[in-house]
């Protein structure tokens, strides 16, 4: 069992929690000492529920398959400050799971997520200091449940953590200089997946307002990867930009450049080489942008494309991506996020932090598949991908599109995402697509209905696999009073594969309760 394992494991996780908060810790601590006098906003919580699954441990199919009620407790406490120089936040809880029938999967998780942005000196020298505790599935073809509670083998807790002074400084009207020098590191409470520190300078020199119509950029970076299990990389890259504005609205632009990474490669290819790409961008509203480029690397030709659509009822969103990366990455970007909704609206007693792209700029974590809350607003729903977690570097290839309805008292909301891994020492690929859809009505001023779901398919050509995984949920969500609120839910979902042994279904019901004081 993987919280008998867990169990057994609390102390090295503690230790993981200990390493991954006490550095970006001072940091945020050294940064907030010159404003202990000023406002700042605690907010205690605490949420508890009740799970019971007929399948808490995934069994397969005709395999022996345990029924069992998860008890639990998450106390955990917010605050942040916002002030002019110094902007903080953070949201901790401390998660214990208790099983009625087998204690051997009781577990304690640490769940964490924080972070600052501070002016150090006016105008010049700025700070950004980030960490993160979660759990996250190992391997997309293992059992894969409902957020952490059921208790499989296929969860490890990840810790994350960023330290970045840069510099920003401004030549009259001439340009404006960007020199960024961070530290990154990525830990894994699980064998076989490799910790990471990353070591990485950037730094930037674009065009000011004197050039009116042309604009231009030049642009530098460099990362090491130093990896524990696995071999180091290198990532450096150096580029110019040039563009025209053809009219107010619709830009052009060219980009050429070389890189020169060092990974480990199948059969010896190439992992550097000269680049180049050209596009456009068009933003012929407030409310409408739209991006484009082609190019070519030393692996291919490359593409990319972002579009956005706002109007009083909807928000659209559609991108398409191609670029090297590692799972230590794709971690320590997405360390909180299973799942998520973007948001309009903040919700209350519900943790954020800022994301690119969402309407708002923050992101609010909601597991897929959990009521969503009345005071959430839908946009864009999106499937963060489930992908196994791999020691070597891959090209991301990566299309998400999303739509959010807002009419009357219901919230619509359909996701779709297909994300392919191309992996570079295999030199074979893995991909995963997917679709997900919800509806959030709130029928009564204190009462939400919500009903989710999701399909998820893997396909695995090395393995000669192909494997469906399938939910759908749905709950009432309301608010006691002000600063209390339950829900109750229903959770139905069922893999199938083409290789035997591997199919499963899983029936739940949850009841929960959340306070903040």
């Amino acid at each position: 069992m993987a919280h008998t394992e867990n169990r057994s494991r609390l102390n090295s996780a503690a230790r993981l929690g200990v390493r991954v908060v006490f550095v970006p810790t001072l940091v945020l601590g050294g940064v907030a000492l010159p404003a202990v006098a000023a406002d700042w906003t605690v907010t205690p919580n605490l949420t508890l529920s009740e799970r019971y699954t007929d399948n808490v441990n995934l069994a397969p199919s005709g395999q022996s398959r345990e029924s069992d009620f998860i008890t639990e407790v998450r106390p955990g406490v917010q605050f942040s400050k916002e002030g002019a120089r110094l902007r903080v936040r953070a949201n901790y809880s401390l998660q214990s799971l208790t099983y009625l029938n087998n204690s051997n999967n009781n577990a304690i998780n640490h769940q964490l997520n924080a972070g600052a942005n501070a002016e150090l000196l006016k105008d010049f020298l700025f700070l950004d200091a980030n960490t993160a505790i979660s759990q996250q599935n190992i391997n997309a073809l293992g059992p894969v449940g409902f957020g952490n509670t059921n208790a499989t083998n296929n969860l490890t807790t990840v810790g994350t953590y960023s330290i970045s002074p840069y510099i920003r400084k401004r030549f009259d009207s001439f340009a404006d200089a960007n020199l960024r020098v961070s530290q990154s590191g990525v830990y894994y409470n699980s064998q076989g997946i490799s910790n990471t520190v990353s070591d990485s300078v950037a730094g930037s020199l674009t065009s000011g307002p004197s050039f009116n119509d042309l604009f231009w950029g030049l642009n530098y970076s460099y990362s090491k990867n130093n990896n524990q299990s696995s071999a180091d990389t290198k990532f450096e890259r150096a580029s110019a930009t040039l563009g025209y504005a053809l009219t107010r609205k619709f830009r052009v632009n060219a980009t050429a450049g070389v890189e020169r990474n060092n990974y480990v490669i199948l059969n010896s290819g190439s992992t550097d080489g000269s680049f180049w790409n050209a596009g456009f961008s068009w933003t012929p509203t407030s409310r409408t942008s739209v991006a484009a480029t082609y190019g070519r690397r030393y692996f291919g030709n490359t593409y990319s494309f972002d579009l956005s659509e706002r109007t009083r009822h909807t928000t659209w969103r559609a991108g398409y991506s191609e670029d090297l990366t590692t799972s230590s990455a794709t971690s320590l970007s997405y360390a909180l996020l299973g799942g998520y909704y973007v948001c309009q609206i903040i919700p209350a007693g519900y943790s954020y932090f800022p994301a690119t792209g969402s309407p708002t700029g923050f992101v609010v974590a909601i597991p897929l598949g959990s009521p969503v809350p009345a005071d959430c607003q839908l946009a864009a729903a999106v499937v963060t991908p489930n992908l196994s977690l791999v020691n070597e570097v891959y090209i991301l290839k990566n299309f998400t599109a999303g739509v959010g309805v807002n009419v009357g008292k219901s919230n619509y909301n359909l996701g779709v995402y297909r994300m392919r891994r191309d992996l570079q020492t295999r030199g074979t690929y893995d991909q995963s697509s997917g679709i997900n859809a919800g509806w959030n009505w709130r029928f009564a001023p204190f009462t939400t209905v919500s009903l989710t779901g999701n399909l998820t398919r893997f396909d695995v050509p090395a393995s000669n696999r192909k494997d469906n995984l399938w939910s759908v949920s749905g709950g009432v969500t309301h608010q006691f009073q002000p600063k209390l609120n339950g829900s109750v839910f229903i959770r139905h979902q069922a893999r199938s594969s083409n290789l035997p042994g591997n199919d499963f279904t899983e029936n739940s019901i949850t009841a929960l309760v959340n306070m903040t004081f």
